[in-house]
């Protein structure tokens, strides 16, 4: 039963055992709704919303829906944590990430320029060609490397002699290898010419060339390698050589030579 309090006491009043009792009684019942009040969490005093200023139920799923379906700065990137289970990252939040990942990217990006130059230039050395300008895209570098011959090269054409100090030469440039053997022949057979090395060494190269004496043509060589007359050369890319030999009322001042090139 609930306590009942007892408010006429006098001064010579005595103190019973039925009223400690009741007193001890009292203070255990308050003990206990006290308890009972402390754990009761189903708002007992019945506060509502609107008295202590709080959210109303609609309000907060009226912001949480916003804050859902907000797509600007809902959260600062900086304030964002990163799950980066494996150390792909130094920093642990999206903007510090995103940042590590422009600074790859831009590395990136330097690294293929590189590369792509090295193959260029590996590609020009081996006598390809790649066109456009750098950066080269991967297709230009992909027909580049189709235009490398591979195998022994060859060219041939048409030239005319040059007439100097009575020995007639031609000078072929724009090979894209350097001719091991060379061979010219005139249409009506008086000149037949050739660059070879000789046998033995194979180090030491020949031009041989035919000429003119009292009794007719002769043939004969030159070891002599230079940019002069009688002289012939084996270049990167042309080569010099001596045809023919001869005072010009015999050979004349020009002939038309057919050559042949050989790597």
């Amino acid at each position: 039963m609930s306590y009942v309090p007892k408010t006429d006491w006098n001064n010579n009043d005595v103190l019973s055992e039925k009223d400690m009792n009741r007193i001890e009684g009292g203070i255990a019942e308050w003990r206990q709704l006290t308890e009972d009040h402390t754990v009761d969490k189903n708002n007992p005093h019945g506060v509502t919303v609107e008295q202590i200023g709080a959210e109303t139920p609609t309000g907060a799923q009226e912001k949480v829906d916003a804050h859902k379906n907000a797509t600007l700065e809902a959260h600062a990137a900086s304030s964002i944590s990163v799950a980066d289970t494996v150390g792909r990252f130094t920093t642990k939040n999206v903007e510090g990430a995103l940042a590590e990942l422009a600074t790859q990217q831009a590395q990136l990006f330097t690294s293929v320029g590189d590369g792509k130059a090295q193959v260029a230039t590996a590609i020009t050395a081996k006598g390809g060609t790649v066109v456009g300008t750098a950066p080269h895209s991967f297709q230009e570098l992909d027909d580049g490397i189709r235009s490398i011959v591979t195998g022994k090269r060859f060219a041939s054409g048409l030239s005319d002699t040059v007439l100097t100090s009575g020995r007639h030469k031609i000078s072929i440039r724009g090979l894209n290898f350097t001719p091991r053997v060379v061979v010219g022949y005139s249409g009506n057979g008086s000149i037949c010419c050739a660059i070879q090395p000789s046998a033995i060494p194979e180090s030491t190269w020949r031009n041989y060339y035919n000429y003119w004496d009292s009794g007719g043509w002769r043939y004969t060589f030159t070891t002599s390698t230079g940019p002069d007359a009688d002289q012939f050369q084996r270049l990167n890319g042309g080569f010099d050589m001596i045809l023919a030999r001869g005072s010009e009322s015999i050979i004349g001042t020009r002939n038309e030579v057919f050559w042949w090139a050989f790597e």
